[in-house]
Order: C-alpha cells, then structure tokens, then sequence
C-alpha cells in the first residue's frame, strides 16, 4: 500500500540529487575567486622582495624559494587544487616578508593575510611538508637568490 507521501519523498529526494552538483559548482568557484586573489596578492608581495634584494643584496635563499612555491602555486590553481595553491602561495609570502626583512625593508601591513586568507590557510600542512612536497616536484631545483633576483617573475601570477 502506499502513502501519501511516498510521492512527496521522492520528488524531494531528486531535487536533492539535482541541486547538490549545482552547490558543489558554486562552492568551487567561490573557492577558486578567493585563490586566484590570494595568489595576485602575493604576487605583488613578491615583487617588493625583489626590489629589497636588488638593493640590499642579504642572499639567504628565501627569495629563490618563495618563487618556486609561488610558481607551484600558479600550476596547483590551474590545474583546479586551489587549497593546496593558497597553501604554497602562503609560504611563498613568508618567504617573501623574510626576505624583506633580512634585507632592511618593511613589509606593507597591507600584504599580511587578512581574516579570509588566515581561513582559507588554518589547516594547511607545515612548512617543512610544503618544502618536500616542492623538492619533490623539482628535485634539482636550486635556490640561488642571486639568479632568482635576475629573473622575471614570469609565472608568478594568475589572471
């Protein structure tokens, strides 16, 4: 026998299944607007080092390193990992101010993280695991400050 609302649970049970890819597709995208705004962000953060490390010429290596995980940043976005994309780009950044720092410059307040990028990065790995995971990547990559400093920052940013 059937009861009345057999018919309703059903239905319901449908507009559930259609709805939940919609919800998911504008998760994602939200998501991949806040990424793609993290990423520029850092990316002026990076042009500043550059200039602090042409001028102060303090070579530690960070500056090397913090292009090669903002440019691991820029391939983990496009091909759609967008937290693990805020995550390299995030220790990109901290290198950056680091190298900032060691080289008598002051780091904007404008660039620190604000609340939505401290959100997006509170459960990221650690720092040491970001590093193997870019050694990883590029096993023979070398972090020379003094060539990086010589470089565009080609690939640093997302449009």
């Amino acid at each position: 026998m059937e009861t009345k609302h057999s018919m309703p649970r059903s239905a319901i049970l449908l507009l559930f299944l259609l709805i939940l890819p919609l919800s998911q597709t504008q998760a994602q995208q939200a998501m991949r607007h806040r990424a793609r705004m993290f990423l520029h962000r850092t990316s002026l953060v990076l042009v500043d080092a550059k200039a602090q490390l042409n001028k102060g010429q303090v070579y530690t290596g960070d500056f090397a390193r913090a292009l090669a995980h903002q440019r691991m940043a820029v391939r983990l976005f496009k091909a759609g990992y967008f937290q693990r994309a805020v995550n390299h780009s995030h220790r990109a950044r901290m290198l950056a101010f680091a190298v900032i720092r060691s080289n008598k410059g002051q780091v904007d307040r404008k660039w620190e993280p604000n609340k939505d990028e401290q959100a997006m990065h509170a459960n990221a790995p650690s720092d040491q695991q970001l590093d193997r995971d870019l050694q990883q990547e590029n096993p023979s990559l070398a972090y020379d400050d003094r060539k990086a400093a010589q470089a565009d920052l080609q690939g640093t940013d997302v449009q």
